[in-house]
């Protein structure tokens, strides 16, 4: 583990697509140690969160938050998609 890039810090990430094109990234704070993955609890996950929150502020990114977990809400309706390839 290396103090200063907290490479043992890290998060659980699920993204939740809704039809009606709202979208909601949930990210819950996690600690590795040794091949394992446990979920960080109290000062550690809010170090964690914190960290990120630091990280995203200067992209603009905000996020609620849930319990210990961070969310990002966002929409990905009218998101314009690569062309279909044209057949020959």
């Amino acid at each position: 583990m290396d103090a200063d890039l907290r490479n043992d810090w890290s998060f659980f990430f699920e993204v939740t697509f809704h039809p009606d094109g709202e979208a909601r990234l949930r990210m819950v704070p996690v600690r590795l140690h040794y091949a394992q993955v446990m979920r960080a609890r109290g000062e550690e996950a809010a170090a964690i969160r914190e960290r990120m929150r630091r990280r995203a502020a200067p992209l603009g990114t905000t996020f609620e938050e849930e319990g210990e977990d961070l969310v990002l809400r966002f929409s990905w309706r009218g998101r314009r998609t690569a062309p279909a390839a044209q057949g020959g």
